[in-house]
């Protein structure tokens, strides 16, 4: 979370991962298309769309 600054530019200093099996990474991975959907940030910073 808070890897958007308040510019709009990734922050990827403090990043978080998660541990998956091999069978387990296409249902995970971002495709072209998605749509990201952050949960905490700044209002003014959220009419930002993020999208692959």
């Amino acid at each position: 979370m808070n890897n958007i600054t308040y510019s709009g530019r990734w922050d990827i200093t403090n990043l978080k991962y998660i541990n998956l099996e091999d069978n387990e990474y296409e249902k995970y991975i971002v495709k072209d298309g998605d749509l990201i959907v952050t949960e905490r940030i700044a209002a003014r910073v959220s009419r930002q769309n993020i999208s692959f």
